[in-house]
Order: C-alpha cells, then sequence, then structure tokens
C-alpha cells in the first residue's frame, strides 16, 4: 500500500511505508490508500504452494487459506507455511486458526519466534529445509507457487536461497 497525504496546503504527498505514517497519524485526518492492482495473484487449487511471511504479512495469505479451504482444496500434502514473528504470545497474529489448520493436516505450519527461541525464517528456509521441504521431494514436485510477505530487506534472498 501506498498513502496518499493532502498537506495543508492543499499539495499532496506520498510515501511507501505506510506503518510509520499510520503511527503518527491524527484522529480524523484524511486519508487516501491506494494500491496496485492484481500485485498477488492467488491460486486457490491443489497445485503445492509455498507461503513464506513475518508479522503482518500473514493478513493477504488468511483469505486465501480460507478461500481454499471453501473449495476444499487445503492440504498438508500441498500448503507450507513458514511464518516468522518476534513473540508467540504477542504477535502470533491468527495463530490460533493457523494452528487449527496445521491439527487437521490442513496446512504444514513452521511458526518461527525469534526474540522467543532466537530461530528466524531464514533458519528455517536454510538449515532445517530438508525437513520442511521433505513432502515435495519425496513426491518429486518441482512446480510449486511460491509466496512471500514481508519487510523487502531480508525476505527476498532467503526464498531465493
Amino acid at each position: 500500500y501506498r498513502y496518499v497525504n493532502e498537506s495543508a496546503n492543499g499539495k499532496a504527498t506520498s510515501a511507501s511505508d505506510c506503518s510509520t505514517y499510520m503511527k503518527n497519524a491524527v484522529p480524523g485526518q484524511k486519508l487516501l490508500l491506494t494500491y496496485n492492482k492484481d500485485v498477488y495473484q492467488f491460486n486457490a487449487d491443489t497445485k503445492p504452494k509455498l507461503i513464506v511471511t513475518t508479522s503482518v504479512g500473514i493478513a493477504p495469505f488468511i483469505s486465501l487459506l480460507q478461500e481454499m479451504a471453501q473449495k476444499e482444496c487445503l492440504d498438508a500434502k500441498n500448503v507450507i507455511m513458514v511464518y516468522g514473528v518476534k513473540h508467540r504470545y504477542k504477535d502470533f497474529l491468527y495463530g490460533e486458526y493457523l494452528e487449527h489448520l496445521a491439527s487437521t493436516d490442513r496446512i504444514r505450519l513452521y511458526p518461527v519466534f525469534s526474540e522467543d527461541n532466537g530461530k528466524h525464517v531464514d533458519d528455517i528456509m536454510t538449515k532445517d529445509s530438508k525437513e520442511v521441504f521433505s513432502q515435495f521431494l519425496r513426491d518429486n514436485i518441482a512446480d510449486i507457487d511460491i509466496y512471500a510477505c514481508s519487510n523487502c530487506k531480508y525476505l527476498p534472498f532467503t526464498v531465493d536461497e
């Protein structure tokens, strides 16, 4: 998302970090949000998916998982999710829902709590990759959809590896 802020002199200013802007926003202040349409093209089908996300990046994936569940194509054999946050009990958004999906064999969930146990998403994606991707490897699956939503500073390099 990008925000556009109309300043007191009527000129529009914009920036790409919406979170910082929202943190400093004044109640009642007008705000126009824009987005790039079709940035994510979700495929709610049975094709294997790797979902890698951190923090609030989980939000777009909840709707994907719900749509897949509704279409009855959500299965732990075809959905792996690596989800990293700092603290389990403070930051694990949708944690109960995701753990329910994992406990009912709808997804394979790899939660990472960096401040609680010192692990990071890149640890799961590199050091533990054989365990994480064992099902895909066992089934000889080479064609998978990869979805990532997080801080652009680090995550793309982790997924690349």
